[in-house]
């Protein structure tokens, strides 16, 4: 594996998507934020309503909004993230092929397991720290944006703003759910990958998605069950039950009718790292036979471009 820094450069080089697309979210966000700070509520110039706003909410309260900008902005990330990694999956093993790259790469002294497990640690790791960079950086903008707004409305950014903003709060979190889904996720980042090395004449999307379709349109209609989609959406939706399932006990904690039942919020009675569970992601026997599946499809995947190369 001594290869496997330059492999994963390659990828970068080759899918500049993978910062690109970051850069295109982050725009899109601070120019809506930017909308919305200028329109205010009710299209009124919004920069007294902003410091009015912030002022009447304690500060313990100011936190968890703030937060929840935070989530928003990470959520519209996230929602984008899945989709740059399921297109590069598609396209990893079927692209080399067809554009002939595969024969200069075999002549080079690389081995088909370094280049398939380069591809699973970029989907899995390098593409999602790209976008938690983008975040990040969409964070310090949209704050310093927000600043200059409060300071033309006449408030105190750093008492308004900064002090309260749980800027590195959810950091640790964010590690951990890249780690976790990278993971959990491994049989799709393998069954995408393998069906990348199958297909012919650019389908590599119908083996990926048209294939489980089809299959579970089989068995519906010879057992009357749709048993394999939702035993892939069950698996999907334990991942959250497992990783997250500190959130349950603080799920009935918020009830905002009022300004005075936003001030009962403090992000601190949350404490982020309670809400994240370890321990249940990796004794989940779920995690452990959807690697196995990923292992199968991933080692599949690297004996296909091993021997064939459709020349």
């Amino acid at each position: 594996m001594k290869n496997m820094p330059i492999l994963l450069k390659r990828e970068t080089w080759e899918h500049p998507a993978f910062y690109v697309a970051p850069i295109v979210v982050l725009a899109i966000i601070i120019l809506g934020a930017l909308g919305g700070l200028v329109q205010g509520v009710g299209g009124t110039i919004g920069f007294n309503h902003l410091v009015t706003g912030l002022e009447t909410v304690a500060a313990p309260a100011r936190s968890g909004v703030i937060f929840a900008t935070f989530l928003a902005i990470a959520s519209t990330f996230q929602i984008v993230l899945v989709f740059v990694i399921f297109f590069y999956l598609l396209d990893a093993l079927y692209s080399e092929r067809k554009e002939r790259h595969i024969l200069f790469w075999k002549s080079m002294p690389v081995s088909d397991t370094e280049t398939v497990i380069s591809k699973v640690l970029t989907a899995s790791f390098v593409i999602p720290l790209f976008f938690l960079v983008g975040v990040f950086v969409t964070k310090i903008v949209f704050l310093m944006i927000t600043s200059v707004f409060i300071w033309i409305g006449g408030g105190s950014a750093i008492d308004l703003l900064w002090k309260p903003a749980p800027l590195f709060a959810d950091f640790g979190v964010s590690i951990f759910y890249i780690i976790a889904a990278a993971l959990w996720m491994l049989p799709f980042t393998g069954w995408l990958l393998l069906a990348s090395s199958i297909a012919k004449k650019g389908r590599p999307f119908m083996w990926a998605v048209l294939l489980p379709i089809f299959i579970s349109f089989l068995e519906n209609i010879v057992f009357g069950t749709m048993r394999f989609l939702e035993t892939i959406g069950t698996y999907l939706s334990t991942f959250f039950e497992k990783a997250f399932s500190g959130i349950d006990g603080h799920s009935n904690r918020i009830n905002i009718n009022s300004i005075e039942d936003l001030n009962q919020i403090n992000i601190d009675d949350f404490s982020l790292s309670s809400l994240i569970d370890p321990v249940a992601v990796i004794s989940s026997p779920s995690l452990w036979i959807g690697m196995v599946i990923g292992v199968i499809f991933i080692t599949a995947a690297i004996y296909l471009r091993r021997y064939r190369d459709d020349s």
